[in-house]
């Protein structure tokens, strides 16, 4: 076979759709940023023009899921399904669902994406059929909740009720009790930071997801 420059274009749009690239949308630098598994093509136009649209090509840059403030799955393998169930993060799409699911950020996917259920359960196949199903249910009693391409804007657009920030879970340590924060408490902190500057008790514990909010926020971390 000859390998020409449209083979190899062909070869790469396709890698590309496998690994969920969608970057585009909004060009505006400022726009939030919305991470896309899948194509972005399911999109509407009008959630285009206010966000922008990045791949899992993006997010596998760093493995930083901080500064998306949203996830959107339009397009899931039954591979990809698995490893979100069972918590397997050794490829970047379930890797950053996963991560935004501990961060709590919202996770969205369109409906009629799940490829297994392009069959009609039989009774040879109802083991995997059921097996398939339950790991779609766990993904819903993680919080990722099923919307329209029509519903979604409002749902993104939608504000969590506000919440007193909690304060950092204390840990026992030899040497007295230590603050363990995490990427909850983070976003909480940056969220309240004045000045661009977040204090921490001293000797605190920070988590690495933690870390990564810190650092996609640009604030300065002080210890008391």
């Amino acid at each position: 076979m000859e390998i020409t420059p449209q083979l190899i274009e062909q070869i790469t749009q396709e890698v590309l759709k496998v690994l969920g690239q969608a970057d585009g949308g909004c060009t505006d630098c400022n726009a939030p940023k919305l991470l896309v598994v899948g194509p972005a093509d399911p999109l509407p136009a009008s959630l285009k023009g206010k966000y922008r649209l990045c791949g899992v090509s993006d997010y596998a840059k760093d493995g930083n899921i901080a500064p998306y403030d949203a996830v959107v799955i339009t397009a899931l393998t039954n591979a990809q399904l698995c490893d979100i169930a069972l918590g397997r993060d050794s490829q970047p799409a379930a890797c950053a669902v996963i991560k935004a699911l501990l961060q709590e950020k919202k996770v969205y996917r369109l409906p009629h994406i799940l490829p297994y259920r392009e069959v009609a359960p039989t009774k040879s196949n109802s083991e995997l059929y059921q097996t398939l199903e339950g790991y779609r249910t766990k993904l819903k009693a993680y919080g990722v909740r099923t919307r329209s391409p029509e519903q979604l804007e409002e749902a993104l657009t939608q504000k969590s009720p506000c919440a007193a920030p909690k304060a950092p879970q204390e840990l026992p340590t030899a040497s007295g009790k230590r603050s363990l924060i995490s990427a909850r408490e983070a976003q909480d902190l940056v969220q309240g930071a004045k000045d661009g500057t977040v204090t921490l008790p001293k000797g605190s514990l920070v988590t690495p997801l933690a870390r990564d909010v810190f650092r996609s926020a640009k604030v300065t971390v002080l210890e008391q």
